[in-house]
């Protein structure tokens, strides 16, 4: 899933530009935003203290790149 655009919070703050393709968000393949939600869904929902996001993708340059959001805060 192509990020197309990136509004003010958490996203931003940990550096996803548009372009960024997600690939896997908490070792979950992502296919489609039905995918991106039941991941969100259930990472917001855990009874664990830590409510985290990883992130796996891809820049249109090839760059892998991954990054980590605290959902907690």
């Amino acid at each position: 899933m192509e990020v197309k655009s990136v509004s003010k919070g958490k996203f931003q703050e940990a550096g996803i530009k548009p372009g960024f393709v997600i690939v896997k968000i908490n070792n979950q393949a992502i296919r489609s935003t039905d995918d991106i939600e039941s991941v969100f869904d259930a990472a917001i929902n855990t009874s664990d203290q830590f409510k985290v996001l990883n992130i796996a993708g891809i820049y249109p340059n090839g760059k892998v790149t991954y990054y980590a959001i605290n959902l907690a805060d």
